[in-house]
């Protein structure tokens, strides 16, 4: 099941590296870039795109954010084919480190990049009450096919968590005459949920642990879980609001046996997105 825990020496070991000081903790400082805690190793996100994972000794990234090529303090964007074959490419991360962030960006899809504003604005660097805690969420630590919950927010003055799957409005998965893949999907992470809340809540306060010793935080322990799964549909505009969003999504009876709270975009907190009052489950 889900665990978030890293071996000894192994924050030590990134706080050595030369692209965790030079470049990684400031921009997960600025909220840019995200660090999310797994089992034994970290991963950081940009932009929607896992940009780097490192596993307590090296790094490493997409071949496709990689193929970067060497400027030789020449920044222009065009080539001739000549000056191509006289070019090489970059030979370490942190040389490479803004064009592979480019890199990253450029591969991005719509969802990904909603959840990336989530996290830029609301990360557990920032003082702000309700943070966004993780993302990409998988109960199992294998399986490429497997269902990963979108994104898990944590409201710090209350010490409870909520898992937050995220659908933009163009996600066909929203939609159905009968019921909707995403309402399934939910469900399934309902249960998922109710059934391994101890090792849920255990995990968090592990990663909570983990994360203010990288930070140098002194962010509370979780200690209340919300059963329920909230469904955030994002991405629509005005009129689609006051038409198609009723008529084609939620006038579906299959919603109302899920938590889903719609916004046309993310705004600069979390606080809309958590308001709505759910069924929660406590630690013993």
């Amino acid at each position: 099941m889900l665990v978030r825990q890293l071996s000894d020496g192994f924050i030590d070991r990134l706080k050595a590296t030369n692209l965790w000081r030079n470049h990684l903790r400031k921009d997960c400082q600025r909220g840019v870039v995200f660090l999310a805690i797994r089992n034994d190793y970290v991963d950081f996100y940009y932009k929607g795109g896992r940009l780097f994972h490192y596993n307590g000794n090296n790094f490493s990234t997409h071949i496709k954010y990689a193929s970067v090529i060497d400027t030789k303090n020449d920044n222009r964007n065009y080539l001739t084919e000549q000056e191509l074959t006289e070019r090489t490419l970059v030979s370490d991360f942190e040389k490479g480190y803004e064009r592979i962030k480019e890199n990253c960006f450029n591969f991005s899809k719509v969802e990904a990049l909603g959840v990336a504003k989530a996290y830029e604005k609301n990360s557990y660097t920032s003082s702000k009450d309700i943070i966004f805690l993780d993302l990409e969420i998988a109960f199992q630590e294998s399986g490429k096919n497997q269902d990963r919950i979108d994104f898990l927010i944590f409201n710090t003055k209350e010490k409870e968590i909520q898992f937050i799957e995220a659908k933009h409005y163009t996600n066909s998965e929203i939609r159905a005459k009968g019921t909707p893949k995403v309402i399934r999907q939910v469900k399934k992470y309902n249960d998922l949920i109710r059934g391994h809340r101890n090792a849920i809540l255990l995990a968090y306060v592990n990663y909570i642990a983990l994360i203010n010793q990288i930070f140098d935080l002194e962010l509370p322990s979780p200690s209340i879980l919300r059963k329920d799964t909230k469904l955030f549909i994002f991405g629509f505009d005005e009129d689609q609001s006051k038409g198609r969003l009723t008529t084609q999504v939620l006038s579906n009876s299959e919603y109302k046996e899920v938590v889903v709270y719609t916004a046309q975009q993310i705004d600069d907190s979390l606080t809309g997105m958590w308001k709505k009052k759910i069924s929660v489950i406590k630690e013993n």
